[in-house]
């Protein structure tokens, strides 16, 4: 009798350790954190709502990432996932106050929950991003000869919306503009006949939604000296000549084709 009892104790000691040793061997519940967007952030009900978390794993591996609006699944990605940052973009969503959260789940049915963010999204439209816009040509401390028409050349960019004005400046006098429904590009518009005379150039571009962007300007020369060899050239400081290059020789006998490369064939520096 005495030794039934040992042994059912023991065996009910053996169970409960087992037990015991079950529940400490448990898999760990995956890690979840949602990093984007951030608490008390603000939108338009026109943008793309970034939502990223960063999930992992100890000791198995992801099977799902789900993102929620309060209790409205937004998005569920399934596969079998390492750890990292998992990306969801919002679109549309609806005026009002929100609770964001990301879920994580492993391979064996634990559930890791992110801390929830609030977010509200408004009526009003996003911020507008103005166009980007570079002067291409001419370069900097360019010198042409007066009759010569200068090629304008501009690269122009909008990154929410359409582009609708290319325009031309020269001081502050518009030389030409290119309008309509215009894409992401290079443009370009001949500037013919400037006067003589030193020009800041510039390029702006305009967006569907108003918004002007400027390039950082240019300086250019147009010289009074024409294509003729009977004239003197003077040559303002830090500008050089663009024109065809040559194998001139001035009075003394020097060469030209690299000290005056605008030297038209022919002609002689006096």
């Amino acid at each position: 009798m005495k030794t039934s009892m040992r042994i059912t104790k023991l065996m009910l000691l053996g169970s409960l350790l087992g037990v015991q040793l079950f529940n400490n061997a448990q898999a760990a519940a995956p890690v979840v954190n949602l990093v984007r967007p951030t608490n008390g952030a603000s939108f338009g009900t026109r943008s793309s709502i970034l939502l990223r978390a960063n999930a992992s794993v100890s000791d198995g591996t992801l099977s799902s990432i789900d993102f929620f609006a309060g209790t409205n699944l937004l998005k569920r990605t399934w596969s079998t996932l390492t750890n990292g940052f998992f990306e969801f973009r919002w679109s549309n969503a609806p005026a009002g106050m929100h609770q964001l959260h990301a879920e994580a789940e492993d391979n064996v049915g634990d559930r890791g929950v992110s801390a929830s963010v609030q977010i509200t999204v408004t009526n009003s439209p996003p911020p507008n991003s103005l166009p980007l816009v570079s002067l291409i040509q001419p370069p900097n401390a360019s010198v042409f000869w007066v009759g010569t028409p200068i090629l304008l050349r501009a690269n122009a960019s909008d990154s929410d919306g359409t582009l609708t004005n290319i325009e031309f400046f020269a001081n502050a006098n518009l030389v030409g503009s290119i309008s309509g429904t215009l894409t992401n590009g290079v443009y370009s518009l001949m500037w013919s006949n400037p006067v003589p005379g030193m020009y800041s150039v510039r390029a702006e571009a305009v967006d569907d939604a108003g918004g002007r962007g400027a390039s950082a300007p240019v300086q250019v020369a147009v010289s009074e000296v024409t294509n003729n060899c009977q004239v003197s050239i003077t040559v303002p400081p830090g500008f050089s000549m663009i024109a065809n290059q040559c194998n001139n020789t001035n009075v003394g006998g020097n060469t030209l084709n690299n000290l005056y490369p605008g030297v038209p064939a022919g002609c002689k520096i006096t």
